[in-house]
């Protein structure tokens, strides 16, 4: 859901401006990236809302499977999305869902991976991967 900061006391009637209920995650948090919010559920399904309005723009299948425990993170136009199996999904940060590539590490990966310049760090049960051009 999103809350209009301020306000005192009960603010739900006031300040809640929208909410979504459908394929909503358990443990990764959402990402909020260039007016738009990333989720994934799971069995890999992802949905992308307008954060302003809370409009879903789209909702599918990232082709993953599996649990997610990692959150999204987005760098240069794209959104990086890790299964507790190891997957690497990567979209289009787009208001359609266009999967660009789908890498397996072939090691549980359950925290989130980090972005550091133009480098992306993922950690795995046995070993850090840094992804650079």
């Amino acid at each position: 859901m999103a809350i209009r900061p301020g306000g005192q006391g009960d603010v739900t009637d006031s300040h809640v401006l929208w909410r979504e209920g459908r394929s909503v995650p358990e443990v990764p948090m959402p990402l909020l990236w260039e007016s738009k919010v990333y989720m994934v559920a799971g069995a890999g399904i992802v949905t992308c809302l307008d954060a302003t309005s809370g409009r879903v723009l789209f909702r599918g299948r990232l082709g993953a499977t599996g649990a997610y425990f990692a959150s999204p993170v987005a760098a240069a136009g794209h959104i990086y999305f890790a299964t507790a199996e190891g997957q690497i999904t990567v979209i289009d940060a787009a208001d359609r869902l266009n999967v660009i590539a789908t890498n397996d590490l072939q090691d549980a990966v359950y925290a989130t991976p980090a972005i550091v310049g133009s480098t992306l760090y993922v950690r795995t049960a046995h070993d850090l991967y840094a992804f650079a051009e």
